[in-house]
């Protein structure tokens, strides 16, 4: 299988879960994909000794946590999913702009959608304010609505 992992930030040196995750799949003999941000204006492509490839992306801004990918960063997105054909792609964190994108064309490549707010977990148990609470509920209405029923 063809996997893509998508995250907001991937550094091989903090050995995030999805450093582990794309390294076992890899093991299980999946092709493995990691698509992250950058600030560079192109983007770069990175093959690590654990067999697996890291992408980064360019993108705008970071907005409350998130990255807004660039129209750049789009276009390779797609191209690289016509070409490379991918069968899952798995969404760390599911409602970020990249995963929301990803999930309006599944249908269109027929890949499936593997979803997940672990790192939202956090926000509902911190000492956040009521304004960013609020924005993570309604984050959670539209990922329930927009992608949960076309999973």
């Amino acid at each position: 299988m063809k996997i893509v992992i998508v995250v907001e930030e991937f550094e091989v040196s903090k050995r995030y879960l999805e450093y582990f995750l794309a390294r076992e799949l890899t093991k299980l003999g999946h092709i493995v994909y990691i698509f992250t941000f950058g600030w560079s204006k192109k983007p770069s492509r990175t093959m690590l000794k654990e067999g697996f490839e890291v992408i980064n992306v360019p993108n705008l801004a970071e907005i409350g946590g998130y990255h807004v990918p660039s129209l750049s960063g789009v276009a390779y997105i797609f191209k690289f999913i016509r070409i490379e054909k991918p069968d899952v792609i798995h969404c760390q964190p599911l409602d970020s702009p990249l995963s929301l994108i990803l999930a309006a064309w599944k249908n269109l490549y027929g890949y499936k959608i593997v979803g997940s707010i672990l790192t939202q977990l956090n926000l509902i148990f911190s000492p956040w304010n009521i304004k960013k609470k609020l924005l993570f509920s309604l984050s959670k209405i539209v990922v329930a609505e927009y992608v949960g029923k076309k999973i």
